[in-house]
C-alpha cells in the first residue's frame, strides 16, 4: 500500500467537519441529538479556528452531512496544538467532562465502555451524598441506563455516557440493594 493510500484509508476513519465551504476533520467525538459533548478537530489553521468560532457563537457546523452545535448551557475548555506536519489539533470539552467542576449531571469519556464503569465511579462518588462502593458501579450505571438517568452518546472514537444525578433515586437503589442481601434493615 502506498503512502497515498494509507492516508486516505486515514482520512476514512475521520468524520468530515465544515461550515460555509471550510473543512476539517474530527477525530473524535461525542453528541447527544444535536449537540456536541466532546470534540476533538483538525486541519488547516484557518479551518479549524473558523469552526470554533462559528460553535463557539452559537452557529450550526456539519458533521459528515448532519447539523451540530455546540450546547451553550455549559461552559466549555479548548486545548490546541500546532501539530509536526503543520495542522491545527484542538480539543474541546465542557465542564460536564471536568471531574472537579461537575455539579448534578456529568459525561464521562473513555476509550471502551469498560473503561467508563472504571470512571462513572469516580464521578458518581464525587457528586454523591450517599457513600458508593467502587465495586457497585457497574450495577448502578446498568440501572441508571434502564432507568434513562444515563444515556450513551453517539460516538467516533470512544466512547461516553451523560449522567443525570438524582439523589433520592441513587439513596433508594443502593438501599435495596443492601436490604436485598441482608446487609441493613429498612
Amino acid at each position: 500500500m502506498s503512502a497515498s493510500e494509507i492516508m486516505q484509508d486515514r482520512v476514512r476513519t475521520f468524520s468530515k467537519v465544515s461550515f460555509e465551504g471550510l473543512e476539517a476533520y474530527a477525530d473524535a467525538y461525542a453528541s447527544d441529538g444535536d449537540s456536541f459533548k466532546f470534540l476533538s478537530l483538525f486541519g488547516s489553521r484557518v479551518s479549524v479556528r473558523a469552526i470554533w468560532s462559528a460553535l463557539f457563537s452559537g452557529a450550526f457546523i456539519v458533521l459528515d452531512g448532519t447539523p451540530c452545535r455546540m450546547e451553550k448551557e455549559d461552559s466549555w475548555q479548548v486545548f490546541q496544538r500546532i501539530l509536526p506536519s503543520g495542522a491545527l489539533h484542538a480539543v474541546c470539552y465542557p465542564r460536564l467532562a471536568d471531574l472537579a467542576r461537575i455539579q448534578n449531571e456529568f459525561i464521562v469519556l473513555g476509550r471502551a465502555r469498560d473503561e467508563i464503569t472504571k470512571r462513572f465511579y469516580l464521578y458518581l462518588d464525587r457528586i454523591s451524598e450517599t457513600p458508593v462502593s467502587p465495586e457497585w458501579s457497574e450495577w448502578i450505571l446498568a440501572s441508571a441506563l434502564e432507568t434513562e438517568k444515563a444515556v450513551w452518546l453517539k460516538t467516533l472514537h470512544l466512547s461516553a455516557v451523560r449522567y443525570l444525578h438524582d439523589e433520592p433515586w441513587l439513596e433508594n437503589l443502593i438501599t435495596g440493594f443492601l436490604a436485598k442481601r441482608k446487609k441493613i434493615e429498612v
